[in-house]
């Protein structure tokens, strides 16, 4: 429970933060995602797992991509689907692989694809 509580404590640190003084763009700077690759590999959490969706209205594609391709350490899962928020009960794939990644810290392959 104390490792959930350091992610979430990051996200809302860099994410929240961050984005609300920077805007919807943060996670897009190279120095924001330079910063969150250094900084989440000295607290242990070497590899960071994004998640986007196809057909999330609210947040393209294309920036989960882009994310992934920023972050030294990000490993990128595609949800081919519909919808904003793909983690608990979209996809059995999705949340094999997220809670396979939390709980025994196994790292999907970089560019797998979930429907």
């Amino acid at each position: 429970m104390q490792f959930l509580l350091v992610i979430i404590g990051l996200y809302g640190l860099f994410w929240g933060a961050l984005g609300a003084a920077m805007g919807r763009r943060a996670c897009m700077n190279p120095w924001v995602a330079a910063l969150v690759s250094v900084v989440l590999p000295l607290i242990g959490l070497v590899v960071l797992l994004i998640i986007g969706a196809t057909g999330d209205p609210a947040t393209p594609y294309q920036n989960a991509v882009t994310m992934a391709k920023q972050l030294k350490s990000g490993v990128l899962v595609t949800y081919e689907g519909e919808g904003h928020g793909t983690f608990g009960g979209k996809s059995t794939c999705v949340d094999a692989l997220v809670i396979d990644y939390l709980t025994k810290g196994t790292v999907p392959t970089d560019g797998v694809r979930c429907q």
